[in-house]
């Protein structure tokens, strides 16, 4: 299953268990600074929050690419496959670029469970 196909049934998923998912506006970084700061929680508080990572994890790893003008459609691989713009003025590709998109994306994903 393609991780594109999941991202649209998290979404939806998430918005039924938490209306306040998202204030008007707010960004996936501003959601989940203002779901962090709650301090208890409920069931709906963390299942928004562990949606939000996850997102925020894919929106970060997007952004980095395009950034670098990293273009990777043709690998199979969830996340790096998702295809991006070209970017005509990107930052140098680096050695270390994919090796950084990874430990992200780990801990990106890791908070998502957490």
């Amino acid at each position: 299953m393609k991780l594109l196909y999941l991202v649209p049934l998290l979404f939806s998923a998430t918005l039924a268990h938490s209306q306040t998912l998202f204030v008007d506006g707010e960004s996936l970084s501003d959601a989940q600074s203002r779901l962090m700061a709650l301090q208890d929680k409920s069931p709906d508080d963390q299942f928004a929050l562990g949606a939000v990572h996850f997102l925020r994890g894919v929106e970060k790893t997007l952004q980095t690419r395009w950034q670098h003008n990293a273009r990777m459609d043709d690998l199979d691989l969830p996340v790096l496959r998702l295809p991006i713009a070209p970017n005509p003025n990107a930052d140098p590709f680096t050695a270390d670029l994919i090796v950084n998109l990874f430990s992200e994306l780990r801990e990106d994903m890791d908070a998502s469970r957490a």
